[in-house]
């Protein structure tokens, strides 16, 4: 009967749990903050720049422009680091070199913010600190916050259940 109750309570919490982290770009709710508003020039252009941490031009640098994990556009940048990119649409992307990359929000001239930058500055080489979430960010995870439940229900009711069985031997 017990061991019911273990398996429901489990199912129930990771039913409840499995809520999506993020809307419709597949963005986690808590990088918004490190969203980049730009501004697209004609025909939809995005142009920017690639430098290295010092501020040097970087050449012959791939980037590389994704909507939901799909390339949309590509191109190199050129001598001087600069690179274009015509015929992009509005919305959320990831615009990516081979050592990182930035998330953007692209809006015509017309309806861009004051704040959106015209020009996109990526910076290659830059210190990349992979696993370093702030405790409160992996609480806030509904997956992990079940499975942490239904392992507190769960283990000390086994643990009662092989004392049973071992006293009534």
């Amino acid at each position: 009967m017990s061991h019911r109750i273990v398996v429901a309570l489990t199912l129930l919490s990771t039913t409840v749990a499995s809520t999506p982290l993020s809307a419709d770009t597949g963005l986690n709710s808590n990088i918004v903050a490190s969203i980049i508003d730009v501004s697209l020039g004609p025909n939809g252009t995005l142009t920017g720049q690639v430098v290295d941490e010092q501020g040097n031009a970087e050449e012959k640098q791939l980037v590389v422009v994704r909507q939901q994990n799909r390339v949309v556009a590509y191109t190199q940048s050129g001598p001087d680091g600069v690179f274009a990119i015509s015929g992009l649409q509005t919305g959320m992307f990831h615009v990516t070199t081979d050592s990182g990359g930035k998330v953007c929000r692209f809006w015509t001239e017309k309806i861009a913010p004051p704040s959106a930058t015209r020009d996109l500055l990526l910076i290659t080489g830059s210190t990349v600190e992979r696993g370093q979430r702030p405790i409160g960010e992996m609480i806030s995870n509904p997956i992990l916050v079940g499975l942490i439940i239904a392992a507190a229900v769960a283990i000390p009711v086994a643990v009662h259940n092989s004392k049973d069985d071992a006293s009534g031997s």
